[in-house]
């Protein structure tokens, strides 16, 4: 644990300092939201919510921006991250498929918060509403696993001067954690100091502390849109405490604005001394670390589309039930007569001139469907989501050609890879910081022998088993007693003899002690449906770089997958294929490919339909374990021991 900076606690110097940045940044995050187009008329925009001095009578809104948004987000994330650890100085193939299991387990179970594909589909809505998005990333003690926080975007500061996080010197995260919470995590261990300082401050003489509310500091626009009241801080028995962790790259400095308390102030902890937050951002804009957002750039044709569809069905009621004229003094018309309904009848006076409908012209109605069709389509190509004019056919009709449905989904696919790129770092950022924590902590305790991993899926352990993880040997020392032992015996040896002493002489080919036992680093369980993985200090050490594959989140990637096996199933069944690789000396694993092809179409148990062929009786028998044993000859020389080298 970091050691606590106490000469620092209440330097006035370091909390000036502090509060510089904080009350700074506090003003640009000010303008951020409150400006025109701002973050809360972007937030207000993708909900629907029109604003206050609307000019029509109508407020229908096409909720054209959330629609956009949501269609992105679901073609980019419909399933579970797949990277590969790539080994660097260090470490090799095993330990870097090691290192990507436990990563695997950990995005599994980092779940504070929701599930981390929840988490990453958040901070992709984030980012396109507001420009950006930010995670903090952190090893949790008590469960001995990384985890993955999304921070809200008003309760982060970013270093002004810095055009991307990884160049900012300061990072500061805002918290409203109840003083209880507070006092909860230091139960145990001593995280913060001072709090009795900023008790006797929070209490200012009172018997019960005073909340801190966030409203003060901003408004929650989705609470205000559902007409609820943010309550954070208004609690007075549980009192609400607004704390600012500033991270650096050499230190964490944590302070309470409002009391002027410094809590914590020690050296970063981790090793790899950066800042533990990561940023998602698609569209940079180069002198600010916020991107563009993609909200922002549509507003104005957003608000065009909603007075469109408001404007026509304001039109539209007053055609239907248009102004009536009464002519002024006109004798014995009956005001309350006038009324829309079947059969009314009409007290007009002696002249029915006396009341007349007022006779609007239909040209608006007429044009909203070509001005309603211009305005999608533009937001639709500024949006990304398509490239070509839509072309209606018939009234209100929305068909296009087969050329310009392939024209748009180009486009979107295009756009959707531009976002990959930087989706890629993003998670790229995440996962180097994870594996950064496990080789620091996972074996913090020196009392540690090996971490356990279930592994569940037949295709992941047999990739694991291919690996050798699983596998026994015979050690070498233990194969020459052997030969040893059938040339004194002159090969007078029987196949149980043999194969007795192989199986009492086969060791783990990667060894794990556990508890004063030696077990082997893949064990399967009696079933063999499941599988734990030993893992040693020494499979975490070295140096390693993730490649994440974000495609293997979209739509489609599944069915991509089975089409591809059906194809290479096809592909291998060729004749030409087989006689070229026989030439080769090689052969096709068939029973595997139809065994994925068997899963992917809903069989959940493929092995058995695919069962070892009996061996005919002059075929040869295999030896023990599938190893080669020396040829056994009365005849040979050395007493008919073997008369070739034995093999390993």
């Amino acid at each position: 644990m970091a050691k606590m900076k106490k000469e620092n606690f209440q330097d006035p110097e370091l909390l000036s300092e502090l509060n510089y940045h904080y009350q700074l940044s506090s003003d640009d995050m000010d303008k951020r939201k409150l400006r025109k187009n701002g973050w809360d008329d972007t937030l207000k925009a993708y909900y629907g919510k029109l604003p206050a001095n609307w000019p029509y009578l109508s407020q229908v809104t096409d909720p054209v921006i959330r629609t956009a948004i949501l269609e992105k987000t679901s073609r980019m994330f419909a399933g579970k991250l797949r990277g590969k650890v790539v080994p660097r100085e260090g470490s090799d193939a095993i330990s870097a498929r090691i290192m990507n299991e436990i990563l695997d387990y950990t995005w599994d179970n980092a779940n504070e918060g929701g599930k981390m594909l929840e988490k990453i589909i958040l901070s992709d809505i984030q980012t396109r509403i507001f420009g950006a998005s930010f995670t903090l990333t952190y090893w949790d003690a008590n469960k001995g696993i990384n985890e993955c926080k999304v921070l809200d975007n008003r309760d982060v500061f970013v270093d002004y001067q810095a055009n991307h996080i990884k160049n900012a010197n300061w990072v500061q995260v805002r918290e409203w954690i109840t003083f209880q919470d507070l006092k909860k995590k230091n139960d145990g261990k001593k995280v913060f100091q001072n709090l009795d300082v900023l008790e006797l401050r929070i209490l200012n003489g009172e018997d019960l502390p005073s909340p801190q509310r966030r409203d003060n500091k901003y408004t929650s626009i989705v609470k205000q849109l559902r007409d609820l009241e943010d309550r954070v801080g208004q609690d007075i028995y549980y009192p609400t405490i607004e704390i600012v962790t500033e991270y650096r790259k050499d230190r964490w400095i944590t302070f309470a604005p409002r009391y002027g308390v410094i809590l914590r102030d020690i050296e970063n902890p981790y090793k790899n001394k950066e800042i533990p937050v990561q940023m998602l951002r698609y569209y940079p804009t180069g002198d600010d670390v916020y991107g563009e957002s993609e909200v922002e750039a549509v507003l104005p044709l957003y608000r065009a589309i909603q007075a469109t569809i408001c404007g026509y069905i304001d039109q539209m009621n007053l055609a239907m039930n248009p102004p009536i004229k009464v002519a002024q003094n006109a004798n014995g018309v009956r005001m309350d007569t006038l009324v829309y309904g079947p059969r009314a009848v009409w007290l007009t006076g002696d002249s029915v001139n006396n009341v007349s409908e007022h006779i609007s012209g239909n040209q608006s109605i007429s044009l909203f469907q070509n001005t309603y069709t211009a305005l999608k389509t533009a937001f639709n190509t500024a949006m990304g989501e398509a490239s070509q004019t839509l072309a209606p056919i018939g009234a209100f009709a929305q068909d296009r050609t087969a050329t310009e449905i392939k024209s748009a989904n180009r486009q979107m696919v295009a756009r959707d890879n531009y976002n990959q790129i930087y989706l890629e770092e993003f998670l790229k950022d995440i996962m180097m910081s994870w594996i950064s924590n496990i080789q620091q902590f996972l074996f913090a305790d020196p009392t540690k022998e090996a971490e356990i991993l279930r592994i569940v899926g037949e295709e992941t352990i047999k990739e694991l088993e291919d690996l050798g993880l699983g596998d026994e040997e015979i050690p070498s020392e233990i194969m020459s007693e052997m030969e040893d032992f059938i040339n004194e015996r002159n090969g007078d040896v029987t196949e149980e003899e043999l194969s007795t002493v192989t199986e009492i002489s086969k060791t783990p080919k990667f060894p794990v002690m556990v508890k004063g036992e030696i077990r082997k680093k893949l064990e399967r369980d009696e079933v063999g449906s499941l599988a734990r993985l030993f893992i040693t200090e020494e499979d975490t050490n070295g140096y390693y770089d993730y490649i994440p594959d974000v495609k293997s989140m979209s739509v489609g990637v599944s069915e991509e997958a089975v089409n591809g096996r059906n194809r290479a199933l096809t592909l291998l069944m060729s004749p030409a294929v087989t006689q070229l690789l026989e030439k080769e000396n090689k052969t096709i694993k068939i029973d595997e490919l139809i065994k994925q092809i068997l899963n992917d179409n809903g069989i959940k148990n493929p092995d058995k339909f695919i069962e070892e062929r009996e061996e005919m009786p002059n075929e040869s028998q295999p030896s023990p374990m599938g190893t080669s044993l020396p040829s056994i000859s009365p005849n040979s020389e050395h007493g008919g021991g073997s008369n070739q080298e034995f093999p390993l």
